[in-house]
């Protein structure tokens, strides 16, 4: 696709502020960074491992920094592989606590600790100033994981719902999971868009779908109920029916399962053929595009958000970006761990975040009299991003996107309205359904990991298989089936582990209702 003349000055002005002098880096040691090779890279942006911001980091960081890319779908098996041969990245870069768990439990994460305290300073300030990081990245008393706070809860998750749909069937927001079916019912069913063709789905499974409607079932597994920690399918077997219905009667589509990423369901909505979209993309740029690319093909469109909805357990929150990340570790084998540090350090500095956020000021941003970075080029900055590798994260996700907005322009201003919404689905009397938040969760000795990780993948794809093979009334026989597999998986001894863990820091551990009260739920009733 060729660019428009102002992005190719614009990339032009930044090649040449890139430009590094001859030699520049012969002098620079040479590190081994994980990058994520999921990150879709526009046509002349460059690739993952060799792109503009990759070599803004050799120029201005401690190290010649070469880039492996680590898909998140398999990074487990990923590291443990280059582990194996030898080859794998010195930092460490994993947004999946299980895969980061794993590793600790393999010896194949360096401790710490005393690199921090003879190295480091913008780390060790990070822990002076937010103590409850080196109590949650620790194991057996060894700081192994690092972390980042956020400035707040943000929402990640969101339903969208066609307003204008609702209105011409005389229908209302829903509030409640059976409201909701019966809107996307009729969503599927009743040609809302008025050309006179069954071409409509009520909503998505793909993508993030089928596990926001899990949450909004309360399905979390884990449940701390008289005292103890216990395993309960019961709500997956909920959530299971629900999807069904949806699946039975053509109220998605059926191919669901083949749409991983849910990019068939983001072309349906943008396209004016989904009536409710479940997605993970709310507050970043790429989301104003998606709503920018629906009111164009759509302008007749009115969208809302979807309010968490009441279901049988109780009402939920959908996920959220994690309030405390810790997604940065340091490979055993790494060489050289003062320079692991330092570059680390490097990494989250304030004005580095910046840069790999932002751009470069002048080139990708102004400042307002706010002080608030405002993108110059809102349509390509995106594509302008793509690449930077940004982990350890401070800055605030939610400002991104407002940042690049004008509320004088009347199609921005009505996303930033959206946006506002969007906060209110943050609440600390409608929490998240899971004990703790994910990135929280305590972690399992190999043994345990092994039982819980099998068996749920096998329940999983048995609630799978009732979905898209099974019949309803068969429901309560899947569910003993599943609690059979747990049974003879011996899931009574991770029920043990899970609840001895529980009693052993009950008292000191950071529960869901804690992150709530450290870093704020404004909209709480």
């Amino acid at each position: 696709m060729k660019k428009p003349p102002s992005v190719l000055l614009l990339t032009a002005m930044l090649v040449s502020m890139l430009a590094l002098p001859t030699g520049a880096l012969a002098d620079k040691p040479r590190l081994t960074v994980a990058g994520e090779a999921d990150q879709a890279m526009p046509e002349g942006y460059g690739t993952v491992e060799e792109n503009q911001w990759i070599d803004w980091i050799r120029e201005n960081g401690p190290a010649d920094i070469e880039v492996i890319a680590i898909s998140e779908d398999n990074d487990l098996e990923r590291y443990s592989m280059l582990m194996a041969s030898g080859t794998a990245p010195d930092i460490i870069y994993s947004g999946d606590p299980v895969t980061m768990n794993t590793l600790i439990n393999q010896r194949l994460l360096m401790p710490l600790d005393d690199v921090i305290d003879k190295y480091s300073v913008e780390y060790k300030a990070r822990l002076e100033k937010y103590p409850f990081l080196r109590d949650l990245g620790s194991v057996n008393g060894k700081l192994y994981l690092l972390g980042a706070p956020s400035p707040a809860i943000m929402p990640e998750q969101v339903r969208f719902i066609r307003v204008d749909w609702l209105e011409k069937l005389g229908l209302s927001m829903p509030t409640t999971v059976e409201e909701y079916l019966e809107v996307a019912r009729a969503f599927a069913k009743n040609d809302p868009d008025g050309n006179g063709l069954d071409d409509t789905y009520g909503t998505n499974l793909s993508g993030k779908g089928s596990v926001m409607i899990d949450w909004m079932f309360g399905d979390a597994r884990w449940f701390i109920r008289d005292g103890k920690m216990v395993m309960d399918l019961t709500p997956a077997m909920q959530a299971s029916m629900f999807k069904k219905a949806l699946f039975d009667e053509g109220i998605v589509d059926r191919d669901y399962l083949i749409d991983n990423k849910g990019s068939k369901a983001q072309q349906d909505w943008v396209n004016g053929k989904l009536g409710i979209f479940q997605t993970n993309r709310s507050v970043t740029p790429s989301a104003f595009n998606i709503y920018k690319t629906l009111m164009a093909n759509c302008p007749e469109a009115k969208v809302a958000v979807l309010p968490n909805l009441k279901g049988p357990n109780g009402t939920f929150s959908m996920d959220t970006y994690n309030p405390i990340d810790f997604e940065v570790a340091v490979n055993a084998a790494c060489k050289d761990p003062k320079l692991a540090i330092e570059f680390i350090d490097f990494m989250i500095r304030d004005d580095t975040q910046m840069t790999l956020t932002q751009g470069i000021e002048g080139v990708h941003y102004t400042l307002n009299e706010n002080g608030a970075p405002v993108a110059i080029n809102p349509e390509t900055i995106d594509d302008e991003m793509a690449g930077a590798i940004v982990f350890l994260e401070t800055i605030d996700v939610g400002d991104k996107v407002i940042n690049y907005l004008d509320p004088e322009k009347p199609l921005e201003k009505s996303y930033i309205d959206i946006l506002h919404d969007v906060d209110h689905l943050v609440r600390k009397d409608q929490p998240i359904p899971l004990f703790t938040f994910a990135c929280l969760y305590p972690v399992m000795p190999n043994n345990i990991n092994m039982i819980y990780a099998n068996t749920m993948d096998r329940i999983d794809d048995t609630w799978v298989n009732f979905i898209v093979q099974g019949k309803m009334e068969d429901a309560e026989k899947v569910l003993e089936q599943c609690r059979q597999m747990w049974e003879s998986a011996n899931g009574r001894k991770v029920e043990e582990w899970y609840d001895n863990w529980y009693q052993a820091n009950k008292d000191t551990y950071m529960f869901t209702e804690d992150v709530y009260d450290a870093f704020g739920a404004p909209y709480e009733k």
